[in-house]
């Protein structure tokens, strides 16, 4: 039987007022016996016990964080470390909490959980209340892990949790002291931080010298995280990525405008000045100095911060407002403002006629905006804001299978109190930490540790792993408030996640539109829907021989007939103007056809001179759509969309891959001999020398395009084979793949006429890893797969056959099994030196046959890595989600069982028939295959190139590395 207490317990101070005097249990055997005198439940109904009282005696020798004032001082608290020391100084009567089991009698186990937490109101009511959902969402978690998930399981035993707090009231000089008391007599290793970074510096501190492990829900100062060593865990991402994340989601905007503009020649939507130059930030409320920080080095321009408080007088605000005008700020963060300050604001703004590019406020994911919106306060169209989660953020937990919208139905069913992102990462660090133990199937820290260290965890709150400091590597997402009309009269006003493109649910709206255009679009409900609001507040109907008036009405006809033959005039004229429309349809619909098949000629050939960079064919295609009737605006679309479109197909060329260009750019940049890709990321997309940082992209319009795109034009073009590689590749080991693959596979194809879908260069790094708006896994089983099924054929780069790295990275595994699930061929290339080696090893009999399937079949899925925590926690939620870990192993397993049954039978036919023993055999996956040709050459062997098919056709390459020598082929059948 398991008794579980879940209420609150007081500290009684029971000696004199030094820290040595304190009483304490002597063990938490007697502190369980002590508990179960006082309270037995149910191990089936898990109910909440009333008020317990726990005495303590005993003494034990501690290291004791000591954190005391310092008034006048530089910083208002300063700390040191008394050794040797009893228990610390905590008032008399200290409230605590705990939730879950204090102890067990059945064969389940307890992990004890415990932290310092604000659980009294007496200095700041805000901190109490935040301090309330991060309780309430520990609460929750216990609940759902020891009753619906029945607990953990670890060393094949089962683990119950038990969560508890001891009151630090909001206090620097208390909470290590609170945290001191909460891990030692609850005799946790693992501790919960408190609210707000300094709390959690000091209570960190203390835990490090307890040698316990730290997970806070709200804290992102790096500095704390420097202070921890390894000890501290957050789910917070930094500090600066929030602002930054903001704020480039605006440049990223305003760029494309500017960009669009400038191609287009159009009015800018930013005024003459263009977007990127007119941004300027302006902060009001208790905004951090990071966002003024970020914002002067982003928008390369001044910065400007009002202090204000949550609620100020409306003669305050509009002061503060008429200065951040007079300044001329186009750019306004608004911080820690009540919701009633918030309107206040955007009436007077709209009074003054202030219009900014980008209005953001804190807080547009809360309850409280979609409610005053639905009470007509349309001034909350547009607002934009930056968090670390909200509840429309559609993935489901991988450790706990709720969504977000469930987290937030159960938080507000349990408290009836919308939850903030803080009680959402509260519940994820305490899913984070429960799949760590798991993993390392311990409960020592140690190993725990080291389990979060290289934990990828997807969850509803996000992407969860961490970074060498312990944060959280998760991005944040910027949310726009939707617009707001008369018709909205339900919950459907929740902010949509515009940024990162990846993620985003609705359209980035840059820049906002003037307040007259958001009062124009409430009050005449979007002109109808029959015209468009201008800058001045008044609609300009699309069609005004039907449609006019202030609200774009459509337009009555009134026939006023004085007699009966006025009546059959118009009768007539309406038989007759029917007859002639009936009479013409056909020659009508001729001519649009004719149109039509024009119209698509021209577009096909308008294609070919965008693709061939023929600006008199562009031109002249261009001429013939406009005489057509195509708009300027209709033909710059179409151009824009070509150009993506090809940008998106195009891949690098195998001959400049192979160029002496690409290898002395290479070697130049990274100043190595043989550098890995790896390392040519930084010297290629980072730093003032960026290769396409100033070009625009044709995909998105923004500055900065892929590699391919910055290239010159003869070495770019459509993909014709996709590469399946890893970054960890040296350049010389994919040059020599490469070049024998040409050698021998490509039959009488020059270098030139291939073109490679290599992510190094056709993805657009930029996005990937300089602004980290988007991932590489984007869209894996839409862009992904069309993709390879584009392009047709897989060309899979092994550095060597003894324990390859391509089997130990999660991207490789994934095209490998989705090619096979696609009957895709796949073309396995090894370097020269990599085949003779694993020739050598056949050559040894079943020694050294056994060998190269033991080491070519060492696959585990689950364990395998990628470069970014984002992108392998999305491939491999995929997997789980589809196949599977194991089918994924079992089936990569069987493929390349299958390929080295292949080389090894084509090895043995060559020496049965006698054929040249210079000659490798180059064969593919099937194991009974049919010879219908042999190979001849006088070169010195070169099996690098085995071509594949599961369930098909396939072929087997065998040939020299010699471009003189003849090749020639196994046909194969499965």
């Amino acid at each position: 039987m398991s008794s579980f207490f879940s209420g609150s317990f007081a500290l009684r101070w029971l000696g004199a007022q030094d820290s040595s005097s304190i009483a304490r249990c002597t063990s938490l055997t007697a502190r369980a016996s002590l508990l179960l005198a006082i309270v037995t439940i149910s191990a089936t109904s898990f109910s909440l016990a009333s008020d317990v009282n726990i005495n303590i005696s005993g003494e034990d020798s501690f290291a004791n964080v000591i954190v005391h004032s310092t008034p006048g001082g530089e910083t208002p608290f300063e700390h040191y470390v008394e050794y040797n020391a009893g228990m610390p100084y905590v008032p008399p009567g200290l409230a605590g909490v705990t939730f879950g089991p204090v102890y067990s009698d059945s064969d389940d186990q307890i992990v004890h959980v415990a932290g310092p937490l604000t659980l009294t109101s007496g200095r700041n009511a805000n901190d109490y209340m935040r301090a309330e959902e991060l309780r309430q969402a520990a609460r929750l978690f216990v609940q759902w892990l020891n009753i619906e998930r029945n607990g953990l399981r670890v060393g094949n035993e089962t683990y119950r949790m038990s969560v508890s707090f001891v009151d630090d009231q909001g206090s620097e000089a208390l909470v290590a002291n609170a945290t001191a008391w909460a891990t030692r007599e609850s005799g946790a290793n693992f501790v919960l931080g408190g609210r707000g970074p300094t709390l959690t510096r000091y209570s960190a501190l203390q835990s490090r010298l307890d040698g316990d492990i730290m997970l806070s829900a709200t804290t992102s100062a790096s500095d704390i995280f420097e202070e921890s060593n390894g000890t501290l865990f957050g789910l917070m991402p930094p500090l600066d990525q929030g602002p930054t994340l903001l704020f480039n989601s605006i440049l990223h905007f305003a760029d494309k405008i500017d960009a669009r503009s400038s191609e287009a020649g159009i009015p800018n939507a930013c005024g003459r000045g263009g977007c990127r130059e007119s941004l300027r930030l302006g902060t009001l409320g208790a905004c951090s100095p990071t966002d003024l920080q970020v914002g002067e080095k982003l928008f390369e321009k001044p910065a400007y911060g009002h202090p204000l408080p949550p609620l100020p007088h409306e003669d305050e605000l509009t002061a503060a407002l008429k200065g951040m005008q007079t300044k001329r700020v186009t750019v306004l963060k608004v911080c820690q403002f009540d919701m009633e300050a918030i309107q206040l604001l955007t009436s007077i703004m709209e009074e003054n006629h202030f219009d900014v590019l980008a209005l953001l406020v804190e807080g547009v994911a809360t309850p409280a905006f979609a409610w005053k919106a639905l009470a007509g306060w349309w001034q909350g169209s547009y607002i934009l804001d930056v968090v670390a989660w909200t509840k429309v953020y559609p993935v489901r937990g991988m450790f706990s299978n709720w969504t977000s919208q469930e987290f937030v139905s159960r938080f507000e069913a349990s408290t009836g109190v919308f939850p903030t992102a803080e009680g959402a990462a509260q519940f994820a660090a305490l899913c984070t930490l429960a799949a760590a133990i798991e993993a390392a199937d311990s409960l020592e820290v140690e190993e725990v540790t080291a389990q979060l260290k290289n934990l990828v965890l997807h969850e509803f709150y996000g992407n969860i792993s961490f970074d060498k400091l312990g944060q959280c590597q998760k991005t944040y997402m910027v949310l726009q408030f939707p617009i707001v009309t008369a018709e909205k009269t339900s919950m459907d006003v929740d902010a949509q996640i515009v940024y990162p493109e990846f993620a985003a649910q609705s359209n980035f709206v840059f820049p906002k539109p003037t307040w007259a255009q958001q009062r124009c679009h409430y009050h005449t409900r979007g002109c109808s829907g029959h015209g468009t609001c201008n800058s001045e507040g008044v609609c300009e109907c699309t069609d005004s021989r039907h449609f006019s008036g202030p609200n774009c009405q459509e337009v009555e006809v009134h026939l006023s007939a004085s007699n009966s033959l006025t009546a059959l005039f118009v009768g007539l004229a309406a038989f007759g103007a029917v007859s002639v429309l009936l009479a013409t349809w056909s020659a009508i619909m001729i001519v649009v056809r004719r149109r039509r098949k024009r119209i698509k000629r021209l577009v096909t050939g308008l294609e070919q001179a965008v693709r061939s960079e023929d600006e008199e064919r562009r031109k002249a295609a261009i001429f013939e759509l406009r005489a057509l009737g195509w708009s300027f605006f209709q033909v710059d679309d179409q151009v824009g969309a070509l150009r993506r479109k090809i940008s998106e197909e195009s891949g690098v060329s195998l001959a400049y891959l192979l160029s002496s260009d690409f290898l002395e750019l290479a070697q130049s940049r990274s100043g190595m001999e043989d550098p890995t890709f790896y390392d040519l990321k930084d010297v290629f997309f980072f730093g003032a020398n960026a290769i396409g940082a100033e070009q625009v992209c044709p995909r998105d319009g923004g500055r900065g395009c892929a590699l391919v795109d910055a290239l010159p034009r003869r070495h770019r073009g459509s993909c014709t084979h996709f590469l399946s590689w890893t970054w960890g590749y040296r350049v010389s080991t994919v040059r020599a793949a490469l070049q024998h693959w040409l050698d021998m596979s490509l039959e009488g194809t020059r270098a030139e006429e291939v073109f490679l879908y290599m992510c190094f260069f056709v993805n657009n790094q930029y996005r990937i890893l300089v602004n980290n708006e988007k991932t590489g896994a984007e869209d894996l089983e839409g862009v992904f797969q069309q993709n390879l099924i584009r392009i047709g054929h897989v060309v899979a780069v092994l550095d060597t056959w003894d324990n390859p790295r391509y089997l130990t990275r999660i991207w490789t595994i994934f095209e490998q099994v989705i090619s096979i699930k696609l009957n895709i061929p796949v073309t396995m290339v090894l370097p020269y030196q990599a085949s003779l080696e694993l020739l050598q090893e056949f050559d040894r009999g079943k020694e050294g046959i056994l060998r190269v399937k033991n080491s070519l079949t060492q696959v585990n899925s689950e364990e395998a890595r990628a470069y970014a925590a984002e992108d392998e926690c999305l491939v491999k939620e995929l997997i789980s989600r589809d196949l599977g870990f194991k089918q994924v192993d079992e089936r990569i397993v069987q493929f390349m069982i299958r390929w080295i049954g292949a080389v090894m039978e084509a090895h043995m036919k060559k020496l049965v028939d006698g054929s040249n023993p210079d000659c490798p055999p180059l064969p593919d996956l099937p194991s009974k295959a049919t010879v219908v040709s042999m190979c001849s050459s006088p070169s010195p062997p070169s099996p690098s190139v085995f071509d594949v098919q599961i369930g098909g056709h396939a072929d087997v390459h065998i040939g020299s590395s010699s471009p003189h020598s003849r090749r020639s082929r196994y046909a194969t059948m499965v």
